[in-house]
């Protein structure tokens, strides 16, 4: 177990410090946010479920006493990341227990980081998947016209959904538009 930082990080003193990317999550985030509206959220439920299985990991280590900082523990979602939170306004303790207070002498329990360590490689490949299916779905690998794909085409102050009948790319495969019938509309 390592010791926690004044910011909420730790660092063991072999540790090395750096950051593991799930490769092809950036470029897919950033095709998604291309597309149009309908696929701007296709990544959310996955961050909520990597969210997941860390809120489960937190709460069979959670130091226990009455229970209710177990019950605090929560996994959130947006369509960029997945949070694990903990604490309420009716928890305010959930902070110290995991960080520590030095000036309390109360020593740091970080159970959210040490349900997050052994579970790294489980939510890597979970991405790696969801990444994986995506690709697939939307052919973002191969620049093949995508006649399945839903965009949205914004025509005088309305928006309307339909699948556009041909997508524009730039010579590194990136979309840069779609044609519906004879318009053309760039992203």
């Amino acid at each position: 177990m390592g010791t926690s930082g004044v910011y909420g990080f730790r660092l063991d003193k072999n540790q090395v410090v750096g950051v593991e990317r799930i490769e092809g999550l950036r470029e897919v985030l950033r095709y998604l946010r291309a597309l149009g509206d309908d696929t701007k959220t296709e990544l959310k439920a996955t961050h909520l479920a990597a969210a997941e299985v860390v809120v489960m990991g937190a709460k069979r280590i959670v130091p226990y006493r009455t229970g209710r900082l177990a019950r605090s523990i929560r996994a959130l979602a947006t369509n960029t990341a997945g949070r694990v939170r903990a604490g309420s306004a009716s928890v305010p303790y959930a902070g110290p227990i995991h960080f520590g207070w030095p000036a309390r002498k109360i020593a740091p329990q970080p159970f959210i980081y040490d349900a997050l360590d052994p579970r790294r490689e489980d939510i890597k490949r979970l991405y790696e998947q969801r990444i994986d299916e995506l690709i697939d779905k939307y052919d973002f690998a191969t620049g093949t016209t995508i006649k399945r794909l839903r965009a949205t085409r914004r025509t005088a102050g309305t928006q309307e959904s339909r699948t556009p009948d041909a997508f524009l790319r730039d010579s590194t495969g990136k979309i840069t538009g779609a044609i519906y019938g004879t318009d053309v509309v760039r992203f």
